[in-house]
C-alpha cells in the first residue's frame, strides 16, 4: 500500500447529514469550523478536541462518535448529495494542545445518524463540557411502531411483485477502472439483480457493491477501503436480431451481442452506456460479458444469468 502525506493534500471539507459543509481538514491536520475557528485535530484515526477530550473517529473518510454513528464524512463518503461549499473564513490561532484523554474501546461502526450534529460535535473540542451520548437510536430499541410495519408488508409485497413478472436472475463479478478525485482504480466488487425479458431486449434492475480504496488523508497511514452499494437500472438491445451474421451462425454455442442504456446511483446519479455479449451455455443459463461506462463507474462484469420463470 502507498502512504499518502496531508501535507501533500488539499484541504478536505466535511459534511454534516443535511450536505453541508461544517468543516474541513487542514493539511496540518488541524480540523476547523468553516468560518476558521481551530476546534480538533486527527491523531491517526482519532479525533480529540484541543482541550484533550476524545471526540470519536475519522475512519473512511466518515466522522464517528462514540456509539459507532455518522456524524459527518467527506463529499466522495457522504450518503447524500452534498451542497456547494461556502467561501471560507480566515484561520484563527490554533490553541495549545491539552493532554489527551485515554482513547476509548472503538465502537461497531454502524450506519445510523447521531443525533450530535457535526458542528456541535467538533465545538465540544474547545470547551470544558462533556458532549452528550450522540446516538440516536440504540440497540434497546429492537422494535417497529406500526407504521414501520406497514412499510415492511409494503416493501415485501412490491418485492415479491418484481419477483413474479420478472424472468431471470444474474450475478456478476465487477472489476473497476473507475479513477475520480482521490479513489484509487482497479477495485472489485458484485453486481446483482433481476431482469424482464422481451422478444428483442431485456430490463435489468438490481444493486451492486464495490469495495473502493481512497487515498488516507492522516500521516503514515495506508490508503483507506470502503464497501459503497448503489442500484442499477439497464435496458439492453440485441443488435443482430434483424440480421444475419455468417460468423455468429458458425459459433458452437449460440450468441448475442447487444447495446443498453444504464442508469445508476453510488453516492451519485450516473447515467452511461453497456456493450456485452450473452453465451447460452444451457437451457436456462447464459454466461454475460460487458463492459459498462457511466459518469460513475467504469467497470468490466463477467458473470451468470438464470432463466428461473420462462415466459413459454
Amino acid at each position: 500500500m502507498i502512504t499518502f502525506q496531508l501535507s501533500a493534500q488539499k484541504e478536505i471539507a466535511l459534511f454534516d447529514a443535511d450536505g453541508d459543509a461544517i468543516a474541513y481538514i487542514g493539511k496540518d491536520s488541524t480540523i476547523y469550523l468553516w468560518e476558521g475557528k481551530p476546534v480538533a485535530y486527527l491523531d491517526k484515526d482519532n479525533i480529540y478536541g484541543f482541550n484533550g477530550k476524545h471526540l470519536g473517529w475519522f475512519v473512511h473518510q466518515v466522522v464517528r462518535d462514540h456509539k459507532g454513528c455518522r456524524v459527518g464524512a467527506t463529499k466522495n463518503s457522504a450518503n447524500i448529495i452534498t451542497k456547494i461549499e461556502p467561501i471560507k473564513g480566515i484561520k484563527q490561532i490554533v490553541p495549545i494542545k491539552e493532554i489527551q484523554d485515554l482513547v476509548p474501546i472503538e465502537p461497531l461502526f454502524n450506519n445510523k445518524l447521531s443525533e450530535y450534529n457535526l458542528e456541535a460535535f467538533l465545538l465540544a473540542g474547545s470547551s470544558t463540557t462533556n458532549p452528550k451520548e450522540p446516538c440516536l437510536i440504540t440497540d434497546d430499541f429492537l422494535f417497529y411502531d406500526n407504521s414501520d410495519i406497514s412499510i415492511l408488508f409494503g416493501t415485501a409485497l412490491v418485492a415479491s411483485g418484481i419477483f413474479l413478472l420478472s424472468n431471470d436472475v444474474y450475478l456478476y463479478p465487477t472489476y473497476s477502472f473507475y479513477q475520480k478525485e482521490n479513489v484509487v482504480p482497479n477495485s472489485f466488487g458484485w453486481a446483482f439483480g433481476l431482469r424482464r425479458k422481451f422478444t428483442h431486449s431485456a430490463l435489468e434492475y438490481g444493486a451492486s457493491v464495490l469495495y473502493r480504496e481512497y487515498d488516507n488523508f492522516n500521516i503514515n497511514k495506508d490508503n483507506e477501503q470502503t464497501s459503497q452499494w448503489g442500484g442499477h437500472i439497464n435496458f439492453i438491445y440485441d443488435i443482430f436480431h434483424n440480421k444475419k451474421v455468417h460468423w455468429l451462425e458458425k459459433s458452437p454455442l449460440p450468441l448475442t451481442f447487444y447495446l443498453g442504456a444504464s442508469v445508476n446511483y453510488i453516492q451519485k446519479l450516473g447515467l452511461g452506456g453497456i456493450v456485452g455479449t450473452q453465451i447460452q451455455l444451457f437451457k436456462r443459463l447464459k454466461i454475460d460479458l460487458r463492459y459498462e461506462r457511466t459518469t460513475q463507474t467504469s467497470q468490466l462484469q463477467a458473470g451468470l444469468i438464470f432463466t428461473y420463470n420462462k415466459d413459454d
